[in-house]
């Protein structure tokens, strides 16, 4: 009967070293259930709210972006139409230049050759440029 009974107290023995050990678990899985339930549930929504926050910022750099390269396209534009009719009107202001620089010179030239016509018909002005030329 000792055998019995000494099997019987360290069967108790055991046993409540399994139940402590059981009792430790359930502990450890209900920190764990608190965890998952708490922790990384607000850790997840974070990162949830975090995500739809970068999205919203990414979105908003895209609008940007693409206003300012509408308005850097709309710019070149414009500058290459102000160019076009910068040098439409220079070319214009030379070439009215030009024609007034040759009216002069057909003048000077008609001139020119109606006071040598005038030198050539008239006998004291010939002999007077021939003085002139001589010298």
């Amino acid at each position: 009967m000792d055998q019995f009974d000494d099997r019987a107290r360290q069967s108790l023995e055991r046993l409540e070293k399994v139940a402590a050990k059981t009792d430790h678990l359930r502990e450890g899985l209900s920190k764990v259930e608190s965890y998952l339930s708490d922790d990384l549930g607000s850790a997840i929504k974070k990162s949830k709210e975090t995500m739809n926050d970068g999205y919203q910022q990414a979105q908003a750099l895209q609008q940007l972006m693409s206003a300012l390269l509408r308005n850097v396209v709309e710019s070149n534009s414009d500058l290459a139409v102000a160019h076009e009719k910068s040098l439409a009107q220079a070319s214009r202001k030379a070439s009215g230049d030009m024609e007034a620089l040759l009216a002069i010179v057909t003048t000077a030239a008609a001139t020119s050759i109606s006071l040598q016509q005038q030198i050539v018909s008239s006998p004291a002005l010939y002999c007077i440029s021939l003085l002139l030329t001589v010298r």
